[in-house]
């Protein structure tokens, strides 16, 4: 499989505040309204906000980032309004919980999958062009997109969701909606675990607090009950402090939904490959962390997103989501020959986006 890197000399565009039409704070909360956007779990407390003054900036500074963007012929994705518009940078940024305790600068040496996993690494090129585990079979293996609201929970979310999928493909059967409340209450004592990620990162569950997603599914592994309760009977509490409720119900004899074997079900960690990731995705969705601080990802609209803001190669990511579709072919006008679709755990941005470079991801295999 080829990769074309294309360089673009962008035409410089003058956008200003002055020029572009701003929203007052009153009408962009009246639109949030319209559309049923909302940073907050229906029963939490209201996120806490900046004066009019400075929300009412942010809403300027953001106007100018998405029309200056959106100016731009050569860009192969488009901004637009959301959730986070009327944050300021040190606010959006407190958001992205997802993020390891240390990280170790990968050596230049190339981590080697396990064996089955490197034959369908080299048969990739013979799969399919595309794979999409969102509309196959009807779409029964996928369940809908969730609001994770201003909990740091994308890692717990995106946790859940794989397996929701992985035990849906297993046994052919619709997915069910699993309990993130209780990956995000019954995780915490996992502390300072080492990932066998290739930059061997180190990461804590920290509840809202945020973690990576390897924790989820360490979590499963290594404390009873070992799998997951639905939904419905551990919903999800948005708790920024975890309290005596939470130990209380991760004490209780959870009704288990989808069992994870300890002496069969596992998990890989797979490096920064487009093989990798085509083999990973021929079994079901797949876990991926990235670089979300930059602002095309904060106000991506569609398009495909080509990373061109991220600071990074993966050694540090901030957000995590699933991976449900790839196409090794992308519309002709885009210059690229792979790119990949998945949705955002979080209806404060769009529902579905496209991208192209990928960090280091996991998935559950059974």
């Amino acid at each position: 499989m080829r990769t074309f890197i294309v360089v673009i000399a962008a035409t410089a565009v003058a956008v200003t505040s002055s020029s572009v039409h701003v929203p007052s704070v009153d009408d962009f909360d009246k639109a949030l309204h319209e559309h049923r956007k909302s940073r907050n779990a229906d029963d939490a407390e209201p996120l806490s906000k900046s004066g009019r003054d400075v929300r009412q900036a942010a809403l300027a500074k953001s106007a100018v980032v998405i029309a200056e963007h959106n100016a731009n012929p050569h860009r192969s994705f488009t901004m637009k309004w959301n959730a986070m518009s009327d944050l300021t940078d040190a606010e959006y940024l407190d958001l992205l919980h997802t993020s390891p305790d240390e990280v170790h600068p990968p050596s230049h040496h190339r981590v080697q999958p396990a064996d089955s996993f490197r034959r369908r690494m080299l048969a990739s090129d013979n799969s399919a062009d595309t794979i999409d585990w969102s509309t196959k079979d009807g779409g029964k293996y996928v369940t809908p997109v969730k609001n994770q609201g201003s909990c740091g929970s994308c890692w717990a979310f995106t946790g859940a969701a794989v397996v929701e999928s992985m035990a849906a493909i297993q046994s052919n059967t619709q997915a069910v909606p699993l309990s993130v409340e209780q990956i995000l209450s019954c995780s915490r004592s996992l502390l300072h675990v080492q990932s066998a990620y290739p930059n061997r990162m180190v990461s804590s569950a920290r509840g809202c607090g945020g973690g990576m997603t390897f924790l989820a599914y360490q979590y499963l592994d290594q404390l009873a009950p070992h799998g997951l309760t639905c939904e419905p009977e551990l919903p999800y509490r948005m708790k920024l402090i975890a309290d005596s409720y939470d130990t209380a119900r991760c004490n209780d004899a959870l009704n288990v939904s989808a069992a994870w074997d300890t002496g069969s079900s596992s998990f890989l960690s797979i490096q920064n490959d487009e093989n990798a990731i085509v083999a990973a995705l021929q079994d079901g969705p797949v876990s991926v962390s990235i670089d979300a601080s930059g602002a095309g990802f904060r106000h991506y609209g569609g398009g495909i997103y080509d990373a061109a803001d991220c600071k990074t190669d993966g050694i540090f990511v901030d957000r995590t989501s699933p991976f449900v579709l790839y196409r090794r072919y992308c519309p002709s006008s885009q210059n690229v020959d792979f790119c990949v679709d998945f949705p955002h755990p979080s209806i404060l941005w769009t529902e579905c986006c496209i991208y192209k470079q990928i960090s280091p991801p996991g998935y559950p295999s059974h």
